[in-house]
């Protein structure tokens, strides 16, 4: 069996990335759709208005390091997350609207998520002292 040094797949980032490998794909996903919206998704590709489907998945993306407890630079913790302070209707919006968000780029072919960025992902977490430690 071949052991790849650097995960290709998302697959492969959940495996190696060990207890993070929740908050590594989900990190891999969000900022997949993120350089996709810098890119300028079609309006067709979008179930909602761009700027709805930006907001909302900024939310769940910043909500998602924080409770899953992706590493931030510097051993620093993430704020508190906006979408924890929504009342729970416009909470549900919001997690509501991410989902399409995240449909309608997985139905677009996952743009922007390559090895490559798979690979930048796990080498932010490999930055991570208590990951290091843990190996």
């Amino acid at each position: 069996m071949t052991y790849a040094r650097w995960p290709r797949t998302l697959d492969e980032l959940r495996q190696m990335s060990r207890s993070y490998g929740e908050a590594a794909v989900a990190e891999a996903r969000w900022g997949a759709v993120s350089v996709w919206f810098m890119d300028g998704p079609k309006p067709d590709e979008l179930s909602n208005s761009r700027e709805q489907a930006w907001d909302a998945a900024d939310m769940v993306r910043q909500h998602q390091r924080y409770h899953l407890r992706w590493p931030r630079a510097g051993g620093k913790q993430w704020p508190a997350p906006a979408l924890d302070g929504l009342d729970p209707v416009s909470r549900q919006a919001a997690e509501r609207i991410a989902a399409e968000t995240l449909a309608d780029w997985e139905r677009a072919g996952c743009p922007r998520l390559s090895a490559h960025s798979i690979k930048q992902v796990f080498q932010c977490l490999l930055t991570f002292p208590p990951f290091r430690a843990a190996a």
